[in-house]
């Protein structure tokens, strides 16, 4: 009997996904104003958990629905999955980077992408304001990203 998985669900939580940008934000302002690139590796991990084999195992989507979320009563409503995933896949770019910068060139040159890092959840989390969501709809636009994968995206 062959037993069907979904790892990747329809839509998540846009509450769950703001409060995670949040934790995202302090990890990463953390790693640069104490000069902690070993952050770094914790939010790579975390990104490529979300990205690449599912939402359900990552640690701060674990902590947001289960601590932050019911702490501050938020109430949102649900959101495609698609297009965080895909940003969840330019966060671990950005993660990695810094990781890979930090272990190999005796620079602070990993600050820059953890910085970028920082700026992008700071507008999730405080604004709403998803750049990757944004670059996702870019691609569908320009028939990059099949409109299949997120309805609600090419209707935008």
């Amino acid at each position: 009997m062959i037993m069907k998985t979904n790892r990747f669900p329809e839509h998540v939580a846009e509450e769950v996904v703001r409060a995670g940008a949040a934790l995202t934000f302090l990890l990463s302002l953390l790693a640069v104003l104490l000069r902690l690139p070993c952050l770094a590796l914790i939010l790579a991990a975390d990104f490529g958990i979300r990205a690449f084999v599912t939402p359900r195992w990552s640690l701060l989507t674990i902590l947001s629905k289960r601590v932050l979320v019911p702490l501050l009563g938020f109430h949102g409503h649900p959101i495609s999955f698609a297009p965080k995933r895909f940003a969840a896949s330019i966060g671990f770019s950005l993660s990695s980077a810094a990781l890979l910068l930090s272990l190999f060139l005796a620079s602070w040159a990993w600050i820059i992408p953890l910085t970028v890092l920082c700026l992008f959840s700071a507008l999730e989390s405080f604004l709403g304001f998803c750049a990757g969501c944004k670059i996702y709809g870019l691609l569908m636009r320009w028939q990059i990203v099949p409109e299949d994968h997120c309805p609600h995206c090419a209707l935008q």
